[in-house]
């Protein structure tokens, strides 16, 4: 059961690479991720010292829900950029060129230098 329950999520991932915007997409993903929830909750009643439904586990089913009644994508929407920034933070926090004390002026800094600014006279501040 463990196994199907990480296979649907595979399928997910998978479905997501290949979207195809006629709403078969988000259909099979709505339907992928209802299968998950089912047996991640059957293993909750099964091991409940091993596995926790959690608030993530609501929040995905709404998701899942918003996925199978909109034909986009829902990659174009994911944070996990932010999450990448957070780990990049804590490399910048664990350097001995940062004290903690000054980490935010330190992490600022470092955004600033990463960061184009724009030229005078460009579209709405945008490059490119």
């Amino acid at each position: 059961m463990r196994l199907n329950c990480i296979e649907f999520i595979a399928r997910i991932y998978l479905e997501l690479g290949a979207w195809v915007p006629d709403g078969s997409s988000s259909r099979r993903v709505a339907e992928f991720g209802r299968r998950h929830l089912m047996l991640y909750s059957e293993l909750c009643s099964q091991k409940p010292e091993l596995y926790k439904l959690y608030p993530k586990h609501h929040l995905f089913a709404h998701c899942m829900e918003l996925t199978g009644a909109n034909p986009s994508n829902p990659k174009l929407l994911w944070n996990y950029s932010d999450e990448d920034e957070i780990g990049k933070a804590v490399l910048v926090a664990g350097n001995n060129h940062c004290n903690q004390r000054y980490l935010p002026v330190c992490l600022t800094a470092r955004y600033r230098r990463g960061v184009k600014r724009p030229h005078v006279g460009d579209r709405d501040g945008v490059e490119g």
